[in-house]
C-alpha cells in the first residue's frame, strides 16, 4: 500500500466539512489565501514520506507487510525508543520546533490510545475493538488528526450563566447524540479526523465524560477557526508562513456519534469516579508529553543558536551578560537533554506491554520549560536590542530609489549585514510577533501549566 502523499492530503481537505475563517464559511481550503499555505506545508511532510532520500528515516515495515509512517512504529524496546526519537528531532528540526502538531504529534496520541484501549474498555470489549480499528484506519491511511481539551471560557463566579460543557444529550441504541463545544483545536481546519478524550475535573457528570472519534466533516460539526497570524508581507518572516498551525473552536451541534466510534462512556446517572478518569486520561497523554519535551528541546537548540548567531554578527560576543545569556540558555537544554536521556533509557512498562519514556523525568522536564522559556525570550530580546523591531530587506535595500541609501547607513562594508539583518527578524518573529506570542502561549499550556505538572511530579 502507497504512503499517503501530499497531493492525498489535499485531496481530502475537500470534503464537505464546515469550516468558518473570518466569519465566513470556507468552500476551498486550498484556494484561500489564509489557509492554503500551511496546508500545502503540511502536504509536504507527506511528500517526504515518499521521498527515495527520506524513507528511511520516516517509514517503517512490518515483517513481510507494508510500509508505514514511522510515528506509529510500535515501543517495544530501547532501540525503538531511540529510533523514535530520531524521529521525532526529525521532524522538529524541520519547523525549528515551533510545529506542535504535525502529524508525527497527533500518532503518538493515537498511539497512547490504542496502549490504553484495555483499561478504557473494561467490561466492554467492543470498545476496545473500536479503538483497534480506528488506530488501525488512522495508521494505514497516515491520517491526521485534532484534539481539544480546553472547554469554553465560562465565567466560574457566575454559574448561572455558565453555556455548559460537551455533552451526551441523547443516549441510543445506534450510538450517542453530543452537544456542546470545545476550545483550541489545533491544526483542526486540516485535520482528517477529532479525537475526543475526557480530562478530570471537579465535579463532572456521567453524560460528560466522552472518549470517541469522528470525521471532521460529520453533520453538526463545525470548525470556528481564530485569526491567522501570517502577516501581510510575508518576505522576511520564515516561520509564520509555512508553520501557523491555526487553533479552533468546535462545536458539536448535536452531532450522532455511531456506537463503532465510541472508546469509553460513563454509566447514565451514576457519580464519575475522578481517579479512574485520570488513569485513563493521563495513561494517554503521558505519551504525547515526551514529544512535547522533545520537541521543546529542538526549539531551545534554535533559540540558543539564535542567540549565539546575534551575539556575534553584533559584536558581544565578548560582553559578560552576553556570556551569562547563552550560558543560562545552554544549561537549560543540558537539563532537558539529560531528563530526556533519563526517561528514554529508563522506560517503564506501558499498559498494553509497550516500553514508555518515564513519565516523571519528562514531567520534571516540562516545569523546567514552563518556568524558563518567558525569560529566555526576553533575554534575547535584550541582546537583540531595538534593531530587533526593524531589519532592512531585499526589497529596500534592492529598491532602485531608497537602496543605495539603505546600503550606505545600514551595511557599510559589513559583509555580514544581510545575515544579522535576517538574523534579527529571525528573532523578531519567535519572540516578538503575533505568531511568537502564540508560541510562548503554546509552551506555557499546551500540556497543562506550571500548577497540573508540579502537582504530577509529585505524585
Amino acid at each position: 500500500m502507497a504512503l499517503r502523499s501530499g497531493d492525498d492530503f489535499l485531496s481530502s481537505l475537500s470534503d464537505g466539512r464546515t469550516l468558518w475563517f473570518n466569519g465566513e464559511q470556507v468552500s476551498s481550503i486550498i484556494e484561500h489565501p489564509e489557509l492554503s499555505p500551511v496546508a500545502e506545508t503540511l502536504a509536504s511532510v507527506y511528500d517526504l514520506h515518499n521521498d527515495p532520500d527520506h524513507q528511511s528515516k520516516l517509514t517503517f515495515t512490518e515483517a513481510d507487510g507494508p510500509s508505514y509512517s514511522a510515528s506509529y512504529q510500535p515501543l517495544d524496546s530501547l532501540e525503538a525508543i531511540q529510533q523514535r526519537r530520531q524521529t521525532i528531532d526529525y521532524w522538529a528540526r524541520r519547523s525549528g520546533g515551533v510545529a506542535g502538531r504535525i502529524p508525527d504529534y497527533q500518532a503518538i496520541i493515537n498511539l497512547g490510545l490504542y496502549d490504553m484501549r484495555h483499561a478504557l474498555a473494561g467490561d466492554n470489549p467492543q470498545w476496545a475493538n473500536n479503538i483497534e480499528r480506528w488506530f488501525l484506519k488512522v495508521r494505514d491511511n497516515d491520517l491526521l488528526q485534532t484534539h481539544a481539551f480546553a472547554d469554553a471560557p465560562r465565567d466560574r463566579s457566575n454559574p448561572a450563566g455558565d453555556p455548559g460543557y460537551l455533552k451526551i444529550v441523547e443516549r441510543r441504541d445506534d450510538g450517542i447524540v453530543i452537544n456542546g463545544a470545545k476550545s483550541i483545536a489545533t491544526i483542526a481546519p486540516f485535520a482528517d479526523e477529532f479525537l475526543g478524550l475526557t480530562s478530570p475535573r471537579p465535579n463532572i457528570t456521567a453524560d460528560e465524560v466522552l472518549f470517541f472519534a469522528l470525521p471532521m466533516n460529520a453533520e453538526g460539526l463545525h470548525i470556528i477557526c481564530r485569526d491567522s497570524l501570517i502577516p501581510r508581507s510575508v518576505s522576511g518572516h520564515p516561520l509564520a508562513p509555512h508553520w501557523d498551525e491555526l487553533d479552533a473552536y468546535i462545536i458539536f451541534d448535536h452531532v450522532f456519534v455511531p456506537n463503532d466510534r465510541i472508546f469509553h462512556l460513563h454509566p447514565a446517572d451514576t457519580p464519575v469516579n475522578l481517579d479512574l478518569l485520570g488513569m485513563m486520561f493521563f495513561g494517554i497523554i503521558n505519551w504525547a508529553l515526551w514529544h512535547i519535551l522533545a520537541r521543546a528541546s529542538t526549539k531551545i537548540e534554535l533559540l540558543l543558536g539564535l542567540a549565539n548567531g546575534l551575539a556575534d554578527h553584533l559584536g558581544k560576543k565578548q560582553d559578560p551578560a552576553t556570556a551569562n545569556t547563552l550560558s543560562h540558555i545552554a544549561v537549560h537544554l543540558e537539563s532537558i537533554q539529560a531528563l530526556l536521556f533519563r526517561a528514554e533509557h529508563e522506560p517503564i512498562p506501558s499498559a498494553s506491554g509497550m516500553l514508555q519514556p518515564d513519565p516523571k523525568p519528562i514531567t520534571a522536564g516540562r516545569i523546567s520549560v514552563v518556568d524558563h522559556h518567558p525569560q529566555i525570550l526576553q533575554l534575547i530580546r535584550e541582546l537583540a536590542g531595538s534593531g530587533i523591531l526593524m531589519s532592512p530587506q531585499q526589497r529596500e535595500l534592492g529598491h532602485p530609489e531608497i537602496g543605495a541609501l539603505m546600503t550606505s547607513h545600514f551595511v557599510g562594508g559589513d559583509q555580514r549585514a544581510k545575515d544579522r539583518f535576517a538574523l534579527q527578524r529571525l528573532a523578531w518573529d519567535i519572540t516578538c510577533d503575533s505568531f511568537g506570542s502564540r508560541q510562548l502561549l503554546f509552551e506555557m499550556l499546551n500540556a497543562g501549566g506550571a500548577q497540573l505538572n508540579k502537582s504530577l511530579v509529585l505524585r
